[in-house]
């Protein structure tokens, strides 16, 4: 539910309704929809979204849960991922890295700031990261016909990357950048409209961690100078 209503606020779009599909294992299937149902309740009553429909089957596999978020926007108000520009900054909200130890099972969906965000008028792209920082950034610049410089140290490490640094051999920065499943919106603002940027809303702060760039892929700037970065994060199969 709240992976669904993460993809409607990375396009400023206010959920309005979602339909539940679900194929129940027949030993406990009363018990398994009843816990379904009350997480999915529990983050529409939040939002307040409708469940609208859906499905219900019982059968002899395993549990198999389908979910379609509806959400809606004023016309030519909805964030694309094909309309940076040249120079815009990149920012993020909250803090990257180390949803391996589980971060990506218990967040909070970036409605409200989004919300908030639209209402300054000052988004030209976004994507809400959830393959990565470097993948998700690579889908814009793609989309957008550019590419993106990175300043490594400006990134917000969360934590969880720097515990998983000290056994995977990584840096901490590594792990922000291609972990994946943060959930957290990455946005590009133009340059003059960046001091329209708070930073912070309602608590989350936002970080500008680089910019769109003319030269096409993924660039990292730190103290050792700019370099080409590789995608890193999880590309999902055809």
């Amino acid at each position: 539910m709240a992976v669904n209503l993460s993809d409607l606020a990375s396009m400023a779009a206010k959920p309005v309704a979602v339909f539940l599909s679900l194929c129940l294992p027949r030993k406990g299937a009363g018990e398994t929809a009843a816990q379904v149902f009350e997480g999915v309740y529990e983050l529409a009553n939040e939002f307040q979204v409708s469940i609208a429909g859906g499905d219900t089957n019982v059968w002899d596999g395993p549990l198999v849960l389908h979910l379609t978020a509806i959400g809606q926007c004023p016309f030519d108000k909805a964030w694309k991922r094909s309309t940076a520009q040249i120079d815009d900054a990149v920012y993020v909200s909250g803090s990257l890295g180390g949803s391996i130890l589980g971060h990506h099972l218990d967040f909070t969906p970036r409605l409200k700031l989004a919300e908030k965000l639209a209402s300054l008028n000052v988004v030209t792209a976004a994507t809400d990261i959830s393959d990565g920082l470097g993948v998700d950034l690579l889908n814009i610049t793609a989309a957008s016909r550019c590419g993106a410089e990175l300043n490594l140290d400006s990134i917000p490490i969360n934590e969880n990357a720097k515990t998983l640094s000290a056994t995977s051999g990584k840096e901490p920065v590594m792990h922000a950048i291609g972990d994946g499943e943060d959930f957290e919106l990455l946005f590009t603002v133009p340059p003059d409209k960046i001091r329209l940027v708070p930073s912070e809303i309602d608590g989350v702060p936002l970080t500008r961690i680089g910019k769109i760039v003319s030269r096409t892929g993924l660039w990292a700037k730190d103290k050792r100078g700019v370099r080409q970065l590789p995608p890193n994060g999880y590309v999902h199969g055809s």
